[in-house]
């Protein structure tokens, strides 16, 4: 699988295409779910889920599990999708190109359980469990927190 490619050339795609993501409400064994913080656009300063895009012939479970382990070091079980094809369009870039980012998101949910192995990688500041929603949040954040039986606080 060719996972890797240039940065101009990704750069240049995410100006002009919209870019397929994963995205998985990590819920813990008690009920809570993982938060990240994120560093950059287009969702910097804000809790957002794990997840990102999804390389070229790999399949939205393997992502799902990529993912999850390159942000957070931990492993999952119990995936299931829980929304599809979803589609979020943001001003901002994480490359300053200007054009905004427009995603078309599959989100999952999965269960953890140790979180004391947990490293988040340099995509996010910080973590935090969550055992309820805010209202103010993004609403496909909501969506997808309302369908993984997540309540609003």
């Amino acid at each position: 699988m060719g996972n890797l490619i240039n940065y101009e050339f990704y750069k240049k795609f995410h100006e002009h295409l919209p870019i397929v993501c994963v995205d998985i409400v990590l819920k813990t064994t008690n009920g809570e779910f993982l938060m990240l913080k994120r560093k950059d656009h287009p969702v910097k300063d804000m809790w957002w889920f794990v997840g990102g895009r999804v390389f070229k012939n790999e399949r939205l479970e393997r992502a799902v599990r990529r993912k999850v382990r390159e942000e957070t070091g931990l492993e999952i079980r119990n995936i299931q999708k829980i929304i599809s094809g979803y589609e979020i369009f943001f001003h901002e870039d994480p490359f300053g190109h200007g054009n905004g980012t427009h995603a078309v998101v599959s989100c999952f949910k999965a269960e953890i359980e140790n979180l004391k192995k947990i490293r988040i990688n340099n995509y996010s500041s910080e973590y935090k469990l969550f055992e309820f929603y805010e209202g103010n949040w993004h609403p496909y954040l909501i969506q997808c927190l309302k369908n993984s039986g997540i309540q609003l606080k």
